[in-house]
């Protein structure tokens, strides 16, 4: 399986709209509170975390 680096989440979401799920998706850039559930049923992994309050986020979308 192919694995799809991203760093914004617009590029993430446009690629996995033509790719589909054929693909890993790791989030690697900053991602905001607000986006979170724009990807969140699209990413296999987030690379990195920059407050709790997003760790929180994830978890309570997932």
């Amino acid at each position: 399986m192919t694995n799809i680096g991203e760093n914004r989440t617009q590029e993430l979401v446009e690629k996995y709209d033509i790719i589909g799920n054929k693909a890993k998706y790791h989030m690697i850039g900053h991602l905001q509170t607000n986006k979170v559930k724009t990807i969140i049923d699209k990413v296999a992994l987030v690379h990195s975390l920059d407050r709790l309050s997003l760790a929180k986020e994830l978890e309570q979308k997932s």
